[in-house]
């Protein structure tokens, strides 16, 4: 009896031909994708095999992957801007995503900067906006490249054989459908900080609650923006007026 149970998990687990190839090719880097979660997690828990690039936190100091962190530079007028491509020239100053809050109180860009930095009004706002709109372009490109599906029973399916990079459920869903997904992508990564109006237009169909991502570039990327924004504080953080900026 054990041994007819255990091949029927084996089976269970295999691609269906049904799969897209996409999501099929990518069964054997599930491991894989799994590296780039690293949003707030201790250096010492990281998946070993793989080095990345360590920077220090503005504010623990501690040192971690870059994935860990969000990257910040001062432009030329003295403004602080979110460089989340990493490539902007100036000195970056990194900091934990859930740390924005101490950064910015602690006046620690200032610190570092050697100078006087402003935020302006609504920044965290800004900066919510341009992650989201971020994650929607990589899962609506996913989608052109035939690298992601939707609809529950499909998602779940792929999900469960483990062919998935990531799933991504809206936060408005249905609690009992979002927690079949959850259950069914075991150890692979869902992201539930979208609404459904926003997998919708990424996806360019109407009514989307459920999306599996093939493993690769798009999925981390939907990861991490996902991580971030699960992890940035409330965005009423600055406390200024509605016409001013604040040095920090």
């Amino acid at each position: 009896m054990l041994r007819v149970r255990r091949r029927r998990i084996r089976q269970l687990r295999e691609p269906t031909p049904s799969t897209p190839l996409a999501l099929r090719n990518g069964l054997s880097d599930r491991a894989r994708t799994r590296e780039c979660n690293l949003i707030d997690i201790p250096s010492h828990k990281r998946p070993v095999g793989k080095k990345t690039a360590e920077r220090s936190c503005l504010v623990s100091g501690e040192a971690l992957p870059k994935e860990a962190l969000l990257r910040f530079v001062v432009s030329p007028d003295g403004v602080l801007v979110a460089d989340l491509e990493e490539s902007l020239p100036g000195r970056g100053m990194w900091v934990r995503p859930s740390l924005l809050r101490e950064a910015i109180g602690r006046r620690l860009f200032s610190r570092a900067h050697s100078g006087a930095v402003r935020v302006p009004e609504g920044f965290l706002d800004s900066l919510e906006r341009l992650l989201r709109a971020r994650a929607m372009n990589c899962l609506g490109l996913a989608r052109r490249a035939g690298q992601a599906v939707t609809g529950f029973e499909q998602v779940r399916d792929v999900l469960s054989q483990g062919c998935g990079g990531c799933g991504v459920s809206a936060r408005d869903g249905a609690l009992g459908g979002r927690n079949k997904i959850r259950w069914a992508a075991a150890r692979v990564p869902v992201v539930e900080v979208f609404n459904g109006t926003e997998l919708s237009a990424a996806m360019g169909k109407e009514n989307v609650v459920h999306v599996a991502v093939a493993p690769g570039k798009f999925a981390q990327q939907i990861i991490r923006y996902g991580d971030i924004l699960s992890c940035l504080p409330s965005r009423d953080v600055l406390n200024v007026d509605a016409d001013a900026s604040v040095a920090v």
